[in-house]
């Protein structure tokens, strides 16, 4: 069973990689001269800027206007899906307004331990979802009250209750905007994905252990189910839903469905995103002298012994 905190862990360091991947044609394409500073300066890279381009050839084509044009075009569509997701986060939010929480709802938090950070809204619909980022907040509908047995609302709580404890509206925030910032990359909203089943099985776990039983838990499951999240979907907020995942551990049955694994489509385009990525880098840093010389002799022995700077190449500046 894959822990949440594992599988954010790996998402986020698949973001990093990836991102860093992705910025080096980048870096390379705009601080050329910097960076050739940064491996030894000006002077001891004579040769191997004779060899690189003697032995890349000296007509490569303009890989700068490439990566800037990829990185501007990427980083403004990843943006602006990531922000709809915000604007629309909020716009679903704030028609749920707060109504005084009648007393079985306090009952009920006091006896799961999340007295004050419960708030009640108005809607004959079965929702309870955490909401909030720095400071989370349980929010449960009059249609859930009416839905649920105390006990059963003592489960959502204590479900909900694990997520607020670790914040975890934030981390599906920075989830699902990795998952559109890095969109030409799917294996990270698979990643997102993952952490977004592990953690629900997690807050699961805990109510059951809380309450000594999935009885309640499975009660709750099925009233609320009925009428799922409408609306909601893509939306950065933790609902309460129903999934196959969830069902099958209450029954106790081993499965793979908390495992998601990206489909072929997504494989295939991750690999060609990254090879692309790695290509403009490589060529970018054949321009930029900064291909080591044991690559350079490896490649073509016959120019060891060049020993002058014929690069025209900028020393500082964009490299395009």
């Amino acid at each position: 069973m894959r822990h949440p905190e594992r599988a954010f862990g790996e998402l986020l360091g698949a973001s990093l990689a990836t991102g860093a991947l992705l910025a080096l044609p980048l870096a390379i394409t705009l601080f050329p001269g910097r960076l050739q500073q940064a491996l030894g300066g000006y002077d001891t890279i004579a040769a191997v800027c004779a060899a690189a381009l003697g032995g890349f050839g000296l007509g490569l084509p303009p890989l700068g206007a490439a990566v800037l044009a990829l990185t501007l075009s990427s980083f403004t569509l990843g943006a602006l899906r990531a922000w709809r997701i915000i604007r629309r986060t909020g716009r679903a939010l704030a028609r749920h307004r707060p109504v005084a929480a009648p007393r079985r709802l306090r009952a009920a938090a006091a006896a799961a331990g999340v007295s004050g950070a419960v708030v009640c809204f108005d809607d004959p619909r079965p929702l309870a979802y955490c909401r909030g980022l720095l400071a989370p907040r349980i929010w449960i509908s009059s249609g859930t009250l009416s839905a649920l047995r105390l006990r059963e609302l003592e489960s959502v709580l204590h479900h909900e209750a694990e997520h607020l404890r670790r914040r975890d509206p934030l981390r599906i925030l920075v989830g699902r905007v990795l998952g559109e910032i890095f969109f030409a990359v799917p294996l990270i909203r698979v990643l997102a994905a993952r952490f977004e089943v592990a953690k629900e099985l997690a807050a699961d776990r805990v109510a059951v252990r809380r309450q000594r039983t999935a009885r309640h838990l499975a009660g709750a499951l099925y009233a609320m189910g009925r009428d799922p999240f409408p609306g909601m979907t893509g939306l950065a907020v933790g609902g309460w839903s129903v999934g196959r995942a969830r069902v099958d551990q209450l029954a106790g049955v081993s499965g793979g469905a908390d495992l998601l694994r990206p489909s072929r489509h997504a494989a295939v385009l991750t690999l060609a995103t990254l090879a692309l990525a790695a290509a403009l880098g490589a060529g970018q840093a054949a321009r930029a002298n900064l291909v080591p010389a044991a690559i350079v002799d490896a490649i073509e022995p016959a120019l060891r012994a060049l020993a002058y700077h014929s690069c025209p190449l900028p020393t500082a500046g964009m490299l395009i």
